[in-house]
């Protein structure tokens, strides 16, 4: 049988077996509920595992699909952001000339060939939730929560975003860092890292965290995401 994790799969392994006098799963069963999680979904894979139409459904499930499903969650706008016409030469020499500081991981990520900017301005609509905001109350994964955040319509952001938006917040608090939501980078020892923009004891930085796909994230942390509209 396979292993259910969470308490609401437990629940509706039990539950199935008296609705549907089955005794058992299959490992596709477990997989899926695993993977997707949500009572919803978990609900959805058990219909089709025992392979019940309409009828059945509502039947067996007390007119369950009829029953509405959780909000979505909105995020609220953040800000607004102008990338694009500027090289990253010129990105990290302004950087330098308003004393911000950039880490000596963040300084290869640039480098990298995987770091680029548009040729045209682009204006950007951000938000920045919560990791908890975004469904994981206890914490989740950088893949989950990647594929968390695109299932609600936000997009990852361009690369250039970090250091954007390490020029244009000049007045972040001490202690108020977030990680930008993207396509990691590699560092010269093939770990896969985002950019952070924080501020500690020894200035504002643009700096970096290792982000491989199951790296933990706390509820409390912050990752910016672009807003859902033109791709980026």
């Amino acid at each position: 049988m396979a292993r259910l994790i969470d308490d609401t799969g437990s629940r509706l392994l039990e539950t199935a077996k008296l609705l549907f006098g089955h005794s058992d799963f299959s490992d596709a069963l477990g997989a899926e509920i695993r993977r997707n999680g949500g009572t919803d979904r978990a609900v959805q894979a058990l219909l089709r595992e025992f392979r019940l139409g309409e009828h059945a459904q509502r039947e067996h499930i007390g007119g369950y699909r009829d029953a509405p499903s959780a909000p979505t969650p909105s995020f609220p706008i953040w800000r607004t952001l102008m990338i694009g016409g500027k090289t990253k030469k010129v990105l990290i020499a302004e950087m330098k000339s308003k004393g911000f500081k950039i880490g000596d991981c963040a300084r290869r990520m640039l480098d990298k060939e995987a770091f680029t900017t548009l040729p045209e301005p682009r204006e950007l609509t951000l938000v920045r939730p919560t990791v908890a905001k975004l469904g994981f109350a206890e914490g989740g994964t950088t893949a989950d929560i990647w594929a968390r955040a695109k299932a609600l319509g936000l997009r990852l952001c361009l690369a250039e975003v970090g250091p954007r938006l390490r020029l244009v917040d000049a007045d972040q608090a001490k202690g108020g860092g977030y990680w930008i939501g993207m396509e990691t980078i590699t560092d010269s020892d093939d770990s896969p890292h985002i950019f952070k923009v924080g501020h500690d004891d020894n200035g504002r930085w643009l700096c970096s965290c290792v982000a491989w796909p199951g790296v933990r994230w706390y509820p409390d942390e912050r990752l910016v995401f672009t807003a859902s509209g033109k791709p980026a």
